[in-house]
């Protein structure tokens, strides 16, 4: 996975930076893939690549939120919810995206 190339310096703030990009954009492309009909090992790629990129940038919501459509995909109830836990949403906000959390909710209660 490219994604293992792009490191940090020592001491280099843990806020959003241009590598960031290149994280999302793999693990993007490779649930694309998986959309169009490639094999699961593709999703469990995808979600490596958001890891990694959320592990070396930790206050950039965009890997949480591709994190939480991929787990939804894979059908990672726990990781998803705990992920959603992490995401602190508030009042209207919370309107806002539980879309991403609460069909599945529904479907894995049932």
């Amino acid at each position: 996975l490219a994604c293992r190339h792009v490191e940090r310096s020592k001491g280099y703030p843990a806020d959003r930076s241009a590598s960031d990009d290149c994280a999302l954009a793999a693990a993007r492309i490779l649930m694309d893939l998986y959309v169009a009909g490639a094999e699961e090992r593709v999703l469990v790629d995808a979600i490596v690549a958001a890891r990694y990129g959320l592990a070396l940038s930790p206050t950039n919501f965009q890997f949480k939120l591709l994190l939480l459509r991929l787990y939804r995909m894979a059908g990672a109830f726990d990781a998803l919810y705990d992920l959603f836990l992490q995401l602190e949403v508030k009042h209207i906000l919370l309107d806002t995206l539980s879309y991403l959390i609460v069909p599945q909710s529904c479907e894995w209660a049932a």
